[in-house]
């Protein structure tokens, strides 16, 4: 938004390195960082992350089994109770 209309603007990439070393030309720029693969939004003083976290609470729907196979183990963490793993045996 230049203060009187919309106006497309591209998405500026590089690393992490160009990323720190620059400003956003205006606030709401994009940024694709190379070094992450992440997305940032230049705020006027500062590049913060472009993708918030998401509450478990806004997710719908289920995953799919491939989608569970390809989560890393690593990555898991917590229990599952005898009856979460019984509605798994079940499904």
């Amino acid at each position: 938004y230049n203060g009187t209309a919309w106006v497309r603007q591209g998405i500026r990439t590089g690393t992490t390195t160009q990323m720190n070393a620059t400003t956003g030309t205006f606030v709401g720029e994009l940024y694709s960082n190379t070094t992450d693969n992440k997305l940032y939004r230049w705020t006027g003083s500062a590049w913060t992350s472009a993708t918030a976290a998401v509450n478990a609470a806004d997710i719908q729907g289920q995953l799919q089994a491939a989608q569970l196979a390809a989560i890393e183990a690593a990555k898991i963490t917590g229990q599952l109770t005898a009856s979460q793993l019984a509605a798994i045996e079940a499904s």
